[in-house]
């Protein structure tokens, strides 16, 4: 049961960066005129975890590992960035907490880095190499202001189509 919870919400995370053209809109923004499912993407989290089936439990841990790495590390490198070189903050208080605490939790994160499963290390280099190829298409090279999400509910033309019935499967 909980694997198919997290494919659907999976795929309606896909639904909604298409539906805000994060992703192409044409695929990952369809839902099916019928039952208001983004039914490609239903289908293409499935695929993604039947690739479960050639990893060992280890890499298969490091590869979803990776993503909150990479995501930490980022996070830690924004304050340092923010509070330090662009708010230029120097006050005691702001090094240790701006500084001192970020560069403590990168020199942890570059521990878990470094004895992460070297498969998933591999892998996940290749799709943050995938991830950032793309933003620099939807950018123009960084000429362009990327995508933003909309962080609001609303309906789209394909659900709103049909009467809302309760026989419709929802997300």
């Amino acid at each position: 049961m909980g694997g198919s919870a997290a494919q659907l919400s999976t795929s309606r995370l896909l639904f909604a960066m298409g539906r805000d053209n994060v992703i192409p809109r044409k695929f990952f923004g369809y839902v099916h005129p019928r039952t208001g499912v983004p039914i490609f993407n239903v289908i293409l989290s499935g695929v993604f975890s039947l690739s479960a089936l050639f990893f060992d439990l280890e890499t298969a841990i490091s590869f979803f590992s990776f993503g909150a790495f990479t995501a930490f590390t980022f996070v830690n490198l924004s304050v340092i960035a923010y509070y330090i070189v662009k708010k230029r903050l120097h006050t005691p208080k702001a090094i240790i907490l701006y500084l001192i605490f970020p560069i403590i939790a990168l020199s942890f994160i570059g521990m878990l880095w470094y004895n992460m499963d070297s498969k998933a290390l591999a892998l996940g280099i290749m799709w943050n190499g995938i991830g950032f190829g793309y933003l620099l298409y939807l950018t123009k090279a960084f000429r362009e202001k990327p995508p933003q999400f909309i962080f609001e509910e609303r309906v789209d033309k394909a659900l709103s189509s049909h009467a809302v019935d309760d026989s419709i499967p929802t997300l």
